[in-house]
């Protein structure tokens, strides 16, 4: 259980903090200062199309300054997943015209543009009284989520998705796979994909629905598996319980049928589906009698529901669970809440749910939650009457389409021509576009103005998290003038030091270890922030050996009302109770102030039980043994450029989350001698202080070293953290060999945020501790080199190049 120290040290009550008094200075600091006071909180729930649209028009907006909230108004972003799929394109994905890539949206560089916080997590209920959505946080690569704070809102906008209806049929929701949410059916098929040929030769498919989504993919399908994968003998059947898209008009369902037989696809229309056993289907024909078929894959892509929690959270809603919106999208029960795309269903103008009137709704929407957070005035909310015929493109599966709208019908290979030109240029608005408003926010593309195309992470933004660090070479020189002046105690230099402090106290506990640290927030999600600045703040006592029993914590929250300031506090201050408690190291006090952003740092505080292990222990002969892959730096960096993939960040976040406490018990169990952690100065940095404490020689294989995906693609396009060069003076220990060549080598001096330990261990403990942190989480903790020798020449003068690199086959 967390605990939760809220009383005599006073955080709590000193965030109540006194909101105006900042507010008497009026020069033109403080002006800005005043334009960014958080009095508002517009929270969009779910990444659907009307929401991407919101987001687009936010940022152009905000570019324009004409955005009439400005400032004042902060805008998050609650999504389950960071890449959103275009339902449009997901039929030329699976028929094999599109990378996963081309028809998602990625949703961490859109927010970024639009100035929006990302939360990625899902929504469970909104509290419409409390004005509050709850949320869970799945914890990554497991099915277990961890509690979190809810997230206060003024204004809600909801745009999830739908899920096909499988309580009514027993066994259709255990042994099919459904095409909703679509994150989830893409996984699966890519599965699929990859268990070969083998498991799907031979093999009958069933798809339940003969609508337009049904139909556009068991044909996308068998065409994919027959003519692209080349797989034989694979048996199709698609079954709808009334006739093939019986939405559509006439041409349309002959069109389809022809189709369907011309591909050698079997069409059972009249089939009402009864019951779904493992791979057998029981349905009821058109003529009443009950058969039973069997299938190795079955996909069910029936009509949609709607999350359960949106009825149960008080809001009005149709007969079937959809939010009950006017024209205008807002709720007819709660006027500040609002709803589009499928989960909703506009009360006087009801619609199939096609991603046409999400995408349609996005304009109508933004105008309107704007003029809502200005003035909520209802007169000044426009209304949107979704259209009553639309245009269908329905993909064929081999670059041919049919097109339909009214009563009218057309099909060729032209019409998918068309199809894939609306696609294409759609979502290149919210990707293509969207990096390019970034990169020139910026100040311009990597690579310009050096040969070797590393300027882009230098220029016009400075790094937070461990990369906003200052450079080693001031900090020694700096830590050098005072020890030569008269005031007296300061440490010894870097080299010489250690991850933390020893105080010999006396007593039973003869000595406490201690460091601190703190930095300006990286990610915009207080709560991820708040775990990770904990998680940091521990290592360098985990790195000495030792474990936490106490924080001080130091946070700074943006400047805004009482309400404001008390949730971004306690969002911040929740995740890192999180990672205290995982830690068993209790949140003891701290201070708190308002700034200009988030910031948040601990000083923490161990007892030292035995012998502790320091940087200058390294022995003749141990293995060195990273435990997280680098890359954080970079990631970063990218990420502030719009450069960096969702699945890149959220991988970068889940390695900075993992608590080094495991690698600590890995050394200390394997009879480790010498440890540190891997943070600001990176691999090389950190490394250079272990080996000259330790005074040895070191080799280090690159191609053992472990890379964060996305950080080998960013760095060699020349993205880099503001810290690399300052600790690129440190390669002073690097022998210049083959090693620099290798293109990992720019990785060694990359700043990491949360990095993992580097130990020593004797070179017959090495299988074993690998399989001890693998067994626990830390898949990339890797054997990274060899100590060498001591480190002595003629007259006992230390070596001063002792890192050698190598490049193992």
């Amino acid at each position: 259980s967390l605990r939760w120290p809220w009383g005599a040290s006073g955080i709590v009550q000193r965030e109540a903090v006194r909101a105006g008094n900042w507010i008497g200075h009026r020069g033109p600091a403080a002006m800005e200062r005043m334009a960014q006071y958080h009095e508002k909180d517009l929270v969009l729930v779910g990444g659907g199309h009307a929401h991407v649209g919101v987001l687009k028009m936010l940022a152009m907006r905000k570019k324009q300054n004409a955005w009439r909230p400005n400032r004042q108004t902060r805008v998050t972003l609650i999504a389950k997943e960071t890449l959103t799929p275009y339902s449009g394109m997901l039929p030329g994905y699976v028929a094999g015209h599109y990378a996963s890539e081309d028809c998602h949206i990625d949703l961490v560089p859109l927010a970024r543009l639009a100035g929006a916080t990302l939360i990625h997590a899902a929504a469970t209920r909104v509290d419409p009284e409390a004005k509050t959505v709850h949320i869970a946080r799945q914890v990554r690569g497991s099915e277990s989520v961890e509690w979190s704070p809810p997230i206060a809102y003024d204004v809600l906008s909801i745009n999830v998705g739908i899920t096909p209806d499988t309580a009514a049929v027993p066994g259709a929701a255990e042994h099919t796979t459904t095409v909703k949410p679509i994150d989830r059916f893409v996984a699966r098929f890519e599965q699929v994909l990859r268990g070969g040929e083998a498991k799907l030769r031979d093999s009958s498919i069933a798809i339940v629905g003969g609508g337009a989504g049904g139909t556009e993919l068991c044909l996308a399908l068998h065409h994919r598996l027959l003519s692209v994968e080349k797989i034989e003998n694979v048996r199709f059947v698609l079954y709808t319980r009334g006739q093939v898209l019986s939405g559509q008009n006439a041409y349309g369902r002959r069109a389809v049928r022809e189709t369907l037989r011309s591909r050698g696809i079997r069409l059972v229309e009249g089939a009402r589906v009864l019951g779904v056993s493992r791979g057998s289907l029981r349905f009821e024909n058109a003529d009443g009698c009950t058969r039973e078929e069997p299938f190795d894959h079955c996909l069910w892509c029936t009509n949609a529901s709607p999350a359960p929690w949106l009825a149960e959270s008080g809001l009005a809603t149709d007969a079937k669970g959809f939010v009950l919106v006017d024209e205008t999208l807002r709720s007819v029960s709660h006027p500040d809440v609002f709803a589009a795309g499928d989960c909703a269903t506009v009360r006087d103008h009801p619609r199939p749910k096609a991603g046409v009137f999400a995408v349609r709704q996005g304009a109508p929407l933004m105008e309107n939650l704007t003029s809502w957070l200005s003035s909520r005035d209802p007169g000044a909310l426009r209304r949107h009457v979704p259209q009553s015929t639309y245009l269908s493109l329905l993909s064929t599966g081999d670059r041919y389409a049919i097109g339909l709208r009214g009563s009218w019908g057309f099909q060729g290979a032209w019409v998918w021509r068309l199809k894939d030109w609306i696609d294409t240029t759609w979502m290149a608005k919210y990707t293509s576009e969207v990096r390019d408003m970034l990169a020139s926010m910026a100040g311009g593309e990597a690579g310009k103005g050096r040969a070797d195309g590393r300027d882009l992470g230098r220029h016009g933004m400075f790094c937070a998290g461990c990369g906003s660090k200052v450079g080693p070479d001031i900090l020694s020189s700096v830590l050098q003038l005072l020890r030569d002046s008269p005031y007296g105690h300061v440490a010894p230099p870097p080299e010489e030091a250690d991850d933390a402090a020893v105080l010999e106290v006396g007593g039973a506990c003869k000595a406490i270890a201690q460091s601190v640290d703190f930095f300006r927030s990286f990610v915009e999600d207080p709560f991820v922030f708040g775990a990770i600045a904990a998680n940091h703040a521990l290592s360098d006592i985990y790195a000495m050996g030792v474990s936490p029993r106490a924080a001080l914590a130091v946070a700074v929250v943006p400047r805004g009302n009482a309400d404001k300031v008390r949730d971004c506090l306690l969002h911040m201050l929740s995740g890192a109770c999180i990672t205290l408690a995982e830690a068993d190291c209790e949140l003891s006090g701290g201070h708190s102030a308002q700034g200009d952003e988030m910031a948040l740092g601990f000083a923490v505080t161990g007892m030292v039980g035995g012998a502790v292990l320091k940087k200058a222990n390294l022995m003749v002969g141990q293995k060195l043994i990273l435990t997280k892959a680098l890359g954080t730096g970079v990631l970063l960096a990218a990420e502030m450029r719009g450069m960096c993939r969702g699945e890149w960040m959220d991988g970068a976040i889940d390695s900075m989350r993992k608590l080094n406490r495991v690698g600590m018990e890995a050394a200390l169990k394997h009879s480790a001698t010498a440890c540190t952690d891997v943070t600001g100065f990176g691999l090389a940095g950190h490394l250079r202080e272990m080996v000259v404490a330790s005074k040895v020689l070191v080799e280090i294989d690159l191609t053992s070293i472990p890379v964060l995906d996305g950080a080998m693609e960013m760095s060699n396009m020349g993205v880099e953290s503001s810290l690399f060069e300052d600790n690129l003076k440190l390669s002073d220990a690097i022998q210049k060999d083959e090693g620099t060549s290798n293109k990992v080598f720019p990785l060694l001096f990359d700043p990491q945020t949360s990095g993992g330990l580097l130990f020593g261990v004797p070179s017959n403990k090495v299988e074993s501790c690998l399989a001890d942190l693998h067994s626990k989480g830390f898949g990339d903790a890797t054997c990274i080199g060899t100590v060498t020798g001591k480190n002595f020449e003629k007259g006992g003068k230390q070596q001063k190049r002792p890192v050698r690199l190598v490049n193992k086959p």
